[in-house]
């Protein structure tokens, strides 16, 4: 399990003295431009460091096709990781699976934005606690954290998300 990664080249800003963390479930990035508008310009977002996304959607027919991950990452400025946890086997659920189109690629997962540069990225798979494939959702994976380190003032901070089931107790 490799996780995709990337960023701006060039000078990394100097070591923060203070992480700004924010996490979202963007809900496959079906609303992009109005995830992305606000990551860039709403109050309690734009001015993140490292930003937690789960419900990420790579070459999904739903959210466009696009690259949900990379393509905040570089409208933003920032480094990224995205750690797959699913390959989608249909376009999805309800209203997903009008979308015009077939997905490109059938990825979803998990994703760490960041100013500063990213390294040791991994994803760590999670126990499996509920399968949606016998349920409703046809896709193969399973629930998976992505983590990486960032280095700031005071030290390296190994950083971690995931998106956890809520169907169990």
């Amino acid at each position: 399990e490799t996780p995709l990664e990337g960023g701006p080249r060039g000078v990394a800003p100097p070591p923060p003295e203070r992480l700004r963390l924010v996490q979202w479930n963007v809900e496959k990035g079906l609303r992009f431009e109005r995830v992305a508008a606000a990551l860039a310009e709403h109050p309690d977002l734009a001015g993140a460091d490292v930003v937690f996304l789960n419900e990420v959607d790579l070459g999904m027919a739903r959210s466009g096709n696009r690259h949900v991950a990379r393509e905040l990452a570089e409208r933003l400025g920032m480094h990224w990781v995205f750690a797959p946890a699913h390959v989608e086997l249909t376009k999805g659920v309800g209203p997903d699976l009008d979308a015009p189109g077939e997905n490109a690629a059938g990825l979803q997962g998990n994703a760490i934005l960041s100013r500063h540069p990213l390294a040791g990225a991994r994803v760590v798979g999670l126990p499996v606690c509920f399968e949606p494939y016998h349920f409703h959702e046809q896709r193969y994976g399973r629930r998976v954290g992505v983590v990486a380190r960032v280095e700031a003032a005071f030290g390296s901070v190994d950083l971690a998300g995931a998106h956890l089931e809520v169907r169990n107790t």
